[in-house]
């Protein structure tokens, strides 16, 4: 079963019932699959349609729970796509972004939308009556692309993170759009204008590449370039979790204390919180991947030859785990660049999809992760 759909893939997105997804082969196009009952055999979908309105790149899709697909681009446009009539009809959006944008994320209830870009911003864009299509409000970051973005599951806040090393909890709360102000850490939204700050969230030497809100919202989680990952509860300080194999792209919580990451080590790697404290979850020896055990290394007493020790640098290079000689095998074979929830269960993520440069998407149960 090779669930390889492309050469590459810059994104993908399930349908909220899972019947559909929706595929970037890092081209201008999106492809939308029907998975005919299958989501994790890629060999026995079917592309129903192709949408092509973008003039370069797709680098973000998501589907929202009213059934809307949005797509953003390297183009600086995004559209919200309706399947209506049994074809598929944009509607308008006036992203107003300065440069390209990196990702796309819908808010829980699926009214609103945020934007990350390379123009050091974020932008939420919701549906305007008045103008009969979608426009925008901006949140600034200071100095850098912004590389993520992701939305409390209240819906009203955001978390932001970019190559400026920061990430930052920020409002977006839209008066006159929402119904309600809502609140964060205890405090009314009322009166706060988009963008303001809310929460600093640790500070830290890398880029700040994926973030996420647990699903109380009481706490956030950042993946840094530079292979750590930070954990911080409303109120408390930044406590940092240092993998020891390859960098992640984008972590993801799968409940109030557990969260997955997936990157550059071609396999997911599970985080838990045990008495207070988040760690890395082992696999133990008899884990596949890249990451051989996620994190474990070997000490130079257990080589018994020069070309045992030549192949666990070798491996250190191509997929920053270790080797004795034997080929590990994974069900990536190149880097792990997006993650979305697949299915829940009493509020907790219990199978979730990955995609990569290596043109495949991978549903994962998390019982594979052992949480």
């Amino acid at each position: 079963m090779s669930n390889q759909v492309a050469n590459c893939v810059s994104a993908h997105c399930f349908s909220p019932d899972g019947s559909q997804v929706a595929v970037s082969p890092n081209t201008e196009e999106v492809w939308i699959f029907d998975v005919n009952g299958a989501p994790g055999d890629c060999s026995g979908w079917k592309r129903t349609s192709v949408l092509s309105n973008h003039m370069q790149a797709v680098s973000g899709l998501d589907w929202s729970v009213n059934n809307q697909l949005v797509s953003v681009s390297h183009d600086r446009q995004a559209y919200v796509w309706s399947f209506v009539e049994g074809q598929w009809l944009e509607s308008l959006v006036e992203l107003r972004a300065g440069k390209a944008a990196t990702g796309v994320r819908w808010a829980p209830d699926g009214t609103k939308f945020v934007v990350s870009t390379s123009a050091r911003e974020a932008i939420v864009c919701f549906w305007s009556h008045d103008n009969a299509c979608w426009v925008s409000r901006k949140i600034v970051s200071p100095k850098a692309t912004v590389m993520d973005a992701c939305w409390h599951p209240c819906g009203h806040v955001v978390l932001v993170g970019g190559i400026d090393r920061r990430c930052f909890v920020a409002a977006a709360h839209i008066s006159g759009f929402d119904e309600q102000a809502g609140e964060f850490a205890g405090k009314s939204l009322e009166g706060v204008k988009v963008g303001e700050r809310l929460l600093e969230v640790g500070h830290s030497h890398a880029w700040a590449v994926g973030t996420a809100f647990s699903p109380t919202g009481k706490e956030v989680a950042v993946c840094y370039q530079d292979g750590t990952v930070a954990f911080q509860e409303e109120g408390g300080e930044a406590v940092t979790v240092r993998h020891r194999g390859l960098p992640f792209c984008k972590i993801m919580f799968l409940s109030p204390d557990t969260a997955v990451a997936v990157g550059f080590d071609y396999e997911p790697v599970a985080f838990v919180k045990a008495s207070g404290k988040w760690q890395i979850k082992e696999r133990g020896s008899g884990g596949k991947g890249g990451a051989g055990g996620y994190g474990q290394q070997s000490t130079p007493a257990e080589f018994t030859s020069f070309k045992d020790a030549k192949s666990m640098f070798q491996a250190k290079e191509r997929t920053g785990g270790e080797s004795s000689g034997a080929s590990k095998s994974t069900k990536h074979d190149n880097v792990i660049t997006q993650l979305r929830p697949f299915e829940t269960t009493n509020g907790r993520v219990t199978k979730f999809t990955t995609s990569g440069l290596d043109g495949r998407v991978v549903l994962w149960p998390t019982s594979e992760l052992g949480v």
